[in-house]
């Protein structure tokens, strides 16, 4: 895949490095890197290798192998043409012979794993943690997946990384994070994890946690009709202290208080209380723009003691902010308070209104507002489950919805285009473009706690000259962005 989307002279490259990499031997790569206590930075590797290499594994432990035979160990029978300058020199150390390169990166055996570190006493401590368990690093690790990514950071590693020292007093223990990497024939799912509650101060974090609740649906509200292209929803706890660790957020937001106090006497903790709760964003809802069909879509917020309520009353009692947008009122079953932009000002069905704690700000047509919208079916199985938050993106069907907006001449799409067009240039060459087929169609994320995030990518096989980016590089070949 990766020589397609590549010149040809480039693409010979990648199919060689391909070449070289699927010779190295071993089964599998464990490594572990960071830096020690003084900033110092500290490697150890173990690569687990199959039968076949015993042979040369056991010289390698005895230190009697060779520089060939060490170098193909490490990187494959590709490598025999560096063997001439791979020259490491076998020391004994305290531990048994071990090699090593100018007194740095040195390796030994032990039964089916290669070892590797940056420095001898690297290697030495990693031969003590294999002989002595007590000498292991512990990893607490979140998922049964062997392919993964761990990271431990102290605040003072933290702060020395990121250059801001005053960071550390924004956490109360170490930053543990943890991905996995799952790949399946027709998907591939990455989890992470990180112990954001017991590391970071965050004002209430732990009662603010036990209120927030999962629920089957991850708190999607659902309006418009129609069938949903893609959605992110779920629950919302906000303190303004929270953005103390950030100024330039904490600023941003006191002015936005200030001009809706100046506008609308909207207070702040009518905002906080709005923001405590859950959102919704969703797109592909019912909708009419200038007479056509198009995918809809809204902005909900369900906050707490009325604040929703108390703040669309406060927006359209300002003059300021009604008459900047004239909406008039409208009555449908089940709304509280419900508003509509004038459709000969805007030809867009624009609607504004609150039900219950939802405050809701959407392109829906009004008649289907009671609606609740069609859920592409690998979505609704994620949402059967309880949980604290989603998100999906249908791309192939987003992707059928632009070629039958281009493919019709009166489409919402092809009007203006055909205005910036004229000669048809740009509707030609997005042919082949919208010809191409998805190796991603569906992308999917959820979340059952705070601390922990499943990414689901959804995959298909697609043939080499039906793939998108492949089709997108030869399009930039012809206006000669990147090399044939």
């Amino acid at each position: 895949m990766a020589a397609s989307l590549v010149s040809p002279q480039d693409a010979q490259t990648v199919r060689l490095v391909g070449s070289f990499v699927s010779q190295i031997p071993a089964k599998s790569l464990a490594i572990a890197s960071g830096m020690t206590i003084d900033g110092s930075p500290f490697m150890q590797a173990a690569a687990l290798m199959p039968e076949s290499a015993r042979p040369r594994m056991n010289r390698v432990a005895a230190g009697s192998a060779s520089g060939v035979e060490l170098i193909t160990l490490l990187l494959g029978d590709g490598a025999m043409i560096l063997a001439t300058a791979f020259s490491p020199e076998v020391l004994q150390g305290a531990a048994g012979p071990y090699y090593t390169i100018d007194g740095q990166a040195s390796f030994a055996a032990r039964g089916d794993l290669l070892l590797m570190a940056l420095s001898p006493a690297d290697l030495e401590a990693s031969i003590a943690a294999l002989e002595n368990e007590e000498n292991r690093l512990t990893l607490m690790r979140r998922f049964d997946c062997p392919n993964y990514w761990y990271m431990h950071m102290d605040t003072s590693t933290l702060a020395m990384i990121s250059g801001d020292y005053e960071l550390a007093g924004h956490f109360r223990a170490p930053l543990i994070m943890e991905s996995a990497f799952s790949p399946k024939p027709d998907s591939f799912l990455w989890s992470f994890a990180a112990n954001i509650m017991e590391a970071m101060i965050i004002a209430d974090v732990d009662q603010r946690y036990e209120d927030i609740k999962l629920v089957e649906g991850a708190h999607l509200f659902l309006a418009g009709g129609g069938k949903l292209l893609s959605a992110i929803s779920g629950a919302l706890t906000f303190r303004t202290a929270d953005l103390e660790s950030s100024p330039e957020f904490l600023e941003g937001w006191n002015n936005f208080v200030s001009r809706l106090e100046a506008m609308a006497d909207i207070a702040e903790h009518e905002l906080v209380d709005l923001l405590n709760g859950s959102f919704s964003i969703a797109l592909g809802s019912n909708a009419t723009i200038l007479g056509r069909n198009a995918p809809g879509g809204y902005v909900a917020l369900t906050g707490r003691e009325g604040a929703a309520a108390n703040i669309l009353g406060k927006i359209m009692g300002s003059e300021d902010l009604s008459q900047a947008i004239p909406m008039a009122p409208l009555e449908i079953e089940g709304w509280d308070s419900l508003f509509a932009v004038d459709p000969a000002l805007i030809p867009v069905p624009l609607l504004f209104g609150v039900t219950g704690d939802t405050l809701f700000l959407g392109v829906v047509n009004s008649e289907a507002l009671a609606k609740a919208p069609e859920i592409p079916a690998q979505a609704s199985r994620m949402l059967e489950e309880p949980l604290h938050s989603a998100f999906f993106i249908d791309n192939a069907a987003i992707w059928n919805w632009l070629r039958q907006e281009i493919a019709e001449p009166d489409s919402l799409l092809s009007i203006p285009l055909a205005m910036l067009d004229e000669s048809g240039v740009i509707k030609v060459l997005l042919q082949p473009i919208l010809g191409a087929e998805l190796s991603v169609p569906f992308v999917k994320m959820w979340s059952s706690d705070f601390e922990t995030a499943f990414t689901e990518f959804s995959i298909v096989d697609v043939s080499e000259e039906n793939r998108l980016l492949a089709r997108l590089l030869n399009l930039a070949q012809i206006f000669g962005l990147v090399g044939r």
